[in-house]
Formats: structure tokens, sequence, C-alpha cells
């Protein structure tokens, strides 16, 4: 059956599941991007299964079948396009919650908030079970907030994929999330957010023995942090760029970005960065230690 043969309701939904940001999908985006409710929207959606234009690929999952024309066509309605950003959206509410799964503490900057489109994870297991599954579309989800110029989305999802990208070991995206994250808090001229960014890109890149890029991008993010009165994110600048050091065999540089590390995280009074620093000079003195051992 053609899409022109279609009710305008299920051309609609074919329209949004066209415009999902990744391959494969579950019908809960499909219906957040639709404004309905998931139980609503089956049925239109199980008369595409039956009509050919979607395929069931797994449990609960779907595909769009081919459709000549629709797949290159511009999101030019603004109806359409309204309803691909509340799809796309989904996806970042959705890793929203997952940070908040994996890491329910307080954010210095985030703005992490469970949403009624994504049920709650009863624990962080769950969440990254889900996360995994959905990998791919997360990140295809992060680059449509790009295209769609949706700055501020982009910055959230940024912060709130940085956990559970790590807990999932993919450091590769680590980098391209928090490098979207840098350049939309350019556009927006989100001086701490940017340090943020560049010094978590900074980390990941160090732990893939790219320290000569870790170290610039920290010392970019410290000179940020600094010139915006951020205690704080000098001090995440500082520890990461120091581990940077310390990866790449300059131990007296190490030492003297973790002193400074600890002497403003102990200005601060946050346990929690003091401990950070702590550990980080420990690090330091055994590598050290083990340096005049050899």
């Amino acid at each position: 059956m053609s899409y022109e043969a279609l009710d305008a309701h299920a051309q609609a939904m074919l329209e949004t599941a066209l415009d999902h940001p990744g391959r494969e999908f579950t019908l809960a985006p499909i219906a957040c991007g639709m404004g309905i409710p998931v139980g609503t929207a089956r049925a239109t959606f199980d008369g595409l299964i039956s009509k050919g234009l979607v395929k069931r690929i797994g449990n609960d999952r779907y595909q769009v079948q081919d459709a000549p024309g629709e797949h290159d066509q511009a999101l030019h309605d603004a109806v359409r396009l309204a309803r691909a950003v509340r799809t796309v959206r989904w996806y970042q509410r959705g890793a929203a919650a997952v940070a908040l799964a994996v890491d329910p503490g307080p954010r210095r900057i985030g703005t992490s908030q469970q949403c009624p489109a994504v049920t709650p994870f009863p624990s962080s297991t769950a969440a990254m079970r889900w996360f995994d599954v959905e990998h791919p579309n997360m990140m295809a989800a992060h680059q449509q907030l790009v295209d769609y110029r949706l700055r501020h989305q982009v910055c959230a999802m940024a912060e709130d994929l940085w956990g559970p990208l790590r807990l999932a070991r993919a450091d590769g995206d680590v980098i391209a999330s928090q490098q979207l994250g840098i350049e939309a808090a350019q556009a927006l001229n989100d001086r701490p957010r940017e340090s943020l960014f560049r010094s978590r890109a900074g980390t990941c890149l160090s732990e893939r023995a790219e320290h000569a890029a870790a170290v610039t991008e920290c010392t970019r993010a410290h000179w940020l942090a600094h010139e915006t009165g951020q205690r704080w994110l000098e001090v995440i600048a500082l520890d990461a760029r120091a581990r940077a050091h310390l990866r790449a065999g300059a131990v007296e540089a190490a030492r003297r970005d973790a002193r400074y590390a600890l002497d403003f995280a102990s200005q601060l009074g946050d346990k929690a960065l003091i401990a950070q620093a702590h550990i980080l000079a420990g690090e330091c003195r055994l590598t050290l230690g083990e340096s005049h051992r050899a």
C-alpha cells in the first residue's frame, strides 16, 4: 500500500517513524512525537505493519520499510517538524532518566529530570540495560538536536550522556557527545558548560593515550573556568590535566596541577573535590616513587 493511500493520521505516524533519528525504534518515542499515549497509537501503528509499511524486527522493536521519496522529504511542514522534535526529545529525556538512575546525586550544572514519557528506572542496572539497547538512537538523537539548533537541549544531553557512556566504556561516543556540547555551549556563550565539556573530553582523550590533545582541551577548560570565576570547574580541569600529564609521564607537571587542584578544592570546602584531589596527589606521589626506584 502506498503512503498516499493512508488517512491523515496514519500518514502523520508514518512520517514520525520516518523522521526517527535511528533505524530501529520502539513505539514509545513515536507516540511521544505524535503527542498521544502508546495505547492510542498502537492501533494505527499495527495498521502500518499490516500494510507492509513498517516491519516488526524484535520484541516491540520496529523498522520502516522502504518508502520511496519519504526518506529524503524535507521537514518543511511545521507540524511535522514539531513531531520530529518531540520524538528526539523523548530520547533526551530518556538520557536524563538514565543519568539520574546511575548517579542520583545533585547536579552542579545539569538539568536532568524525570519525564512522563520515560518510565523511571528501578535501578542503575535496569537503566543501563535499556541504555545499551537504545545507545545508537541516543547518539543519533543528540546529533538531530544539533540539526534542529536546539542548543540548550544539546548541552543538557551532553551532560546526561556523560555517565551512561562512561559506564558503557564508549569513549569515542563520549568524546563525540562532549564535542557537540562544546559547540552548542560556544554558540550560547555558556563558558561554564564549555569548560566542563572540555575537561570531560580531555579525560577521555587521555585515556585513549591522546595526551597532547587532552592537555590542550584541559588547558582551555581551565582558562574558561578561571575567566568565569568558577573555582570548582578549575579543580575539575586541573584534575583532568594532571591525569593527562601523569599518563604521559610528565610527573612534575602533574604534581603542580594536583597541588593547585587541592588548594582550590580546600578553599571551596567541597568534600568531594577535596577527596578527589587527595587521591590524585597520592597517585602522583606513587608514580614519582616508582620512577625513582626504577
